[in-house]
């Protein structure tokens, strides 16, 4: 089967749905009993939205909170659209479930049901674990559970790779694993019965962690990596190198991907994990970030998207060092560049320099390759 062959219709569903008036503790019983990453919320026969295990992960909601408070609003896919056209709307959205309401609530579409469904597809091979990965964000396997909570909702990411003192991977953390370890503003018991009741959030995060990540290198064909991530109770890949990660692949980053293979004018730009930022700084980044677009999309004339990823890198004192990874997707493929400042503005700034240098050079050995007939 190709991309373009896959639908709505031949992508599996969730089915858990909930009432208004129900609790967040009837959620997360749901999410230990089965695995669920989300489910549609419901008044009656009028559609709420979606309730998932990362926004009860991120914050330190009460049990007894009912799910008309924390319900996010959506949008329907109403019609059998692509599995590019879903996953286009997943990224506009920013959410990892959508409801299909094709013939009535039908279920729920996330981001893991697409990953299974493309270990149907063939074609993927194109692409390898260096071209999708994100730089991950890290914890050591002795911080403790609060961090890693704290982690998930400053930087936005559901999984974070765990690692020892010497930087080796040892593990996995994901908004799941914290769902299901963590009740609320309650304690767990250390050791035995009759042993200390300790802080949920003050326990390590070794005693809760997956300590059997699924591991790829940065050359491992995609099609191999969705397979890995189809059947891993977190859906991720850690990308290592001499036994440390240097990457991670989430669903996220495949959501990604396949939205960029749609065909459409325009190019459609994201960034994520921004810092807070004061309006002038942001307003200049919009415009060296749309002069940066307007270069690099000259070279190429069909349907482009471009990701900005921005990471606080280093910090020392009140001074931030930020690090940005830039992909841009083209028809011919995706290309990738890195900047690196004590500036934000100068690190978006040098990313999109390096990668107009990189595509330029791309097109003109593509350009030279045709002109001796080797393509």
């Amino acid at each position: 089967m190709k991309l373009e062959d896959l639908s709505v219709g031949s992508i599996s569903k969730v089915g858990e749905t909930f009432e208004v008036d129900e609790k967040v503790s009837d959620f997360v019983g749901r999410v230990k009993e089965k695995n669920l990453d989300a489910a549609a919320v419901f008044d009656g026969s009028d559609y709420k939205g979606i309730v998932t295990h990362q926004m009860i992960a991120e914050r330190n909601i009460p049990l007894n909170t009912k799910l008309s408070k924390v319900v996010l609003r959506t949008p329907l896919i109403e019609e059998n659209l692509s599995v590019m056209d879903v996953a286009e709307l997943m990224v506009k959205s920013g959410v990892n479930a959508l409801p299909v309401f094709i013939n009535g609530f039908e279920g729920l579409i996330t981001d893991r049901n697409i990953i299974s469904a493309l270990t149907k597809v063939g074609g993927l091979r194109e692409w390898s674990a260096e071209d999708v990965a994100s730089e991950p964000i890290l914890i050591n396997m002795n911080d403790d559970i609060g961090k890693a909570r704290n982690l998930m909702r400053e930087k936005n990411v559901s999984r974070l790779p765990v690692v020892d003192d010497e930087g080796k991977l040892v593990g996995m953390v994901d908004s799941m694993i914290l769902v299901k370890h963590i009740p609320p503003k309650e304690g767990i018991t250390r050791g035995d019965a009759g042993g200390d009741t300790v802080p949920v959030y003050d326990i390590p995060a070794s005693a809760i962690m997956d300590d059997n990540p699924a591991i790829v290198e940065n050359n491992t064909p995609l099609n191999e990596v969705v397979e890995l991530m189809s059947k891993h109770p977190t859906a991720s890949v850690v990308v290592t190198l001499d036994g440390g990660p240097v990457g991670i692949i989430t669903p996220k980053d495949i959501i990604e991907l396949i939205a960029s293979r749609k065909k459409e004018e325009g190019v459609y730009v994201q960034i994520t994990d921004m810092p807070e930022l004061d309006e002038f700084t942001l307003e200049k980044m919009y415009e060296i970030i749309e002069t940066g677009v307007q270069k690099v999309g000259r070279v190429y004339g069909s349907a482009e998207y471009l990701f900005v990823h921005i990471k606080e890198h280093q910090k020392e004192g009140a001074k931030t060092k930020y690090s940005v990874r830039v992909r841009f997707m083209t028809p011919v493929g995706m290309f990738i560049s890195r900047g690196m400042s004590w500036d934000i503005l100068e690190a978006v700034g040098d990313a999109l320099d390096r990668l107009e240098r990189i595509v330029i050079e791309s097109h003109k050995k593509f350009l030279d390759s045709r002109k001796k007939g080797k393509i």
